[in-house]
């Protein structure tokens, strides 16, 4: 029987670093923004509804979308976040249920389905656990700008637009506090591995 846990955490809190972790010890990692940045290719379904929806100014030359102006948009429109969320979650479903079925066929113990926003979108009861890797907000702030390149202001826009941590801890079935080092992390992702399996 497979295990499924749904991987979340807040912006730049050490999610990827999981997920990395994850694949490398040979688990299948269902990454729903590589499947949204798939559906965004030109003539997908997602980026025509992008270019009817926002116009093409988000587009570039080459047709694709502009995803560092499109970001620095809806980050700033939190209404056009919650539209751009809409347009784009039920398509990225229905790849991630498919890719769970194949994960079940294949019979794998753990598979993990690593959504940024998995508890925005209330997709938390689709896996039997759920894990959140989080940080204290000034670390995340820190990481953030340094990571994208981010002023202060900026930064705490894209913070804000997801729900709080301190909500998002209630909701999660774990919890792994990445304040240390990136072999803390590890060493408690794989106690985390041992307790599920």
């Amino acid at each position: 029987m497979t295990f499924y846990l749904g991987l979340t955490g807040g912006i730049a809190t050490g999610k990827s670093t999981a997920a990395s972790y994850f694949r490398e010890r040979g688990l299948r990692v269902i990454d729903a923004d590589q499947i949204a940045h798939a559906q965004q290719a030109p003539g997908q379904v997602t980026w025509r509804e992008i270019k009817e929806n926002f116009g093409a100014e988000f587009i570039n030359e080459d047709q694709t979308v502009n995803r560092q102006k499109l970001g620095a948009y809806v980050f700033a429109h939190p209404d056009e976040l919650a539209r751009l969320s809409k347009i784009s979650h039920g398509a990225v479903l229905a790849e991630i249920k498919q890719e769970m079925q194949a994960a079940k066929r294949a019979g794998e113990g753990v598979c993990v389905i690593d959504v940024p926003l998995l508890f925005e979108a209330g997709w938390q009861d689709l896996f039997d656990a759920t894990l959140l890797i989080a940080a204290p907000y000034d670390l995340e702030l820190e990481r953030l700008m340094k990571r994208n390149q981010l002023s202060r202001e900026q930064a705490k826009a894209r913070i804000k637009s997801q729900l709080p941590l301190g909500e998002k801890r209630c909701l999660a079935s774990y919890v792994i506090e990445n304040t240390g080092t990136i072999e803390e992390l590890r060493t408690n992702l794989q106690q985390l591995l041992e307790e599920i399996s």
